[in-house]
């Protein structure tokens, strides 16, 4: 995502899901899917199988996640890039839970 603005992010996330998958004269009709990447809290390359980004629940729920819940529920994008990194020392099963 292209922003630190969690506002900004969800909407430019929500156009580039709209104007990518969905055929402008047919909403229903999938032109392709847009898979923003990386869900969540991915800030990393070095380590990226070890790193464990200790974010503040606060910042997660109002500076990470308001984007992706924009670009998934309100765009629509079918796809989203999950990160190797735990958050808040959690895997694989906190990121579903959070889905």
């Amino acid at each position: 995502m292209p922003s630190e603005d969690p506002y900004l992010t969800g909407q430019f996330g929500a156009a580039m899901a709209r104007g990518f998958e969905h055929h402008p004269a047919d909403p229903s009709r999938l032109l392709g899917v847009l898979v923003p990447k990386h869900f969540l809290a991915y800030e990393v390359e070095r380590n990226r199988h070890e790193y464990d980004d200790n974010v503040s629940r606060f910042d997660l729920m109002d500076s990470f996640l308001p984007g992706w819940r924009e670009t998934i529920v309100e765009g629509g994008s079918h796809g989203a890039m999950c990160a190797y990194n735990s958050v808040a020392s959690r895997n694989d099963t906190f990121v579903a839970c959070v889905v």
